[in-house]
């Protein structure tokens, strides 16, 4: 999922949950992600987004590219199922070695976002104790 889909989907919920618009969760988030992370949440969402993100969409990109430049011919057909094969291959081999290292990365992201939703509800918790 790219960076700014899960932050909507993020800002969404959050603003369900407190009876906001969107744009105000997102501004809340924006701002107690820099409070607490020390740098902008869109700056630190791009680095996971262009490292996990980016090669998928560029790989369906080539294959699309290799399907339209193939010819009709028979052997356009081979090299074509061989140069699909060997781009699936050759990503599935990379992702085997790499898988632990994105879990591992991808936790201590979630583990990053707990700690953002903690502090973003503590600091909820303090506005609207001076609301009330």
């Amino acid at each position: 999922m790219s960076f700014a889909r899960a932050y909507a989907t993020q800002a969404e919920d959050l603003a369900g949950a407190l009876g906001i618009t969107d744009a105000a969760a997102k501004a809340l988030m924006k701002d107690e992600f820099k409070a607490v992370e020390k740098v902008e949440l869109y700056d630190w969402g791009k680095e996971p987004e262009e490292r996990f993100y980016r090669p998928e969409i560029e790989a369906g990109a080539r294959e699309r590219e290799a399907a339209q430049a193939a010819g009709t011919s028979a052997e356009s057909d081979r090299a074509r199922a061989r140069d699909v094969q060997e781009c699936v291959g050759a990503a599935g081999r990379a992702r085997g070695g790499d898988r632990r290292r994105e879990r591992d990365a991808i936790n201590v992201q979630l583990d990053k976002l707990k700690r953002f939703r903690f502090g973003l509800n503590r600091t909820i918790g303090v506005h609207a104790g001076l609301l009330s």
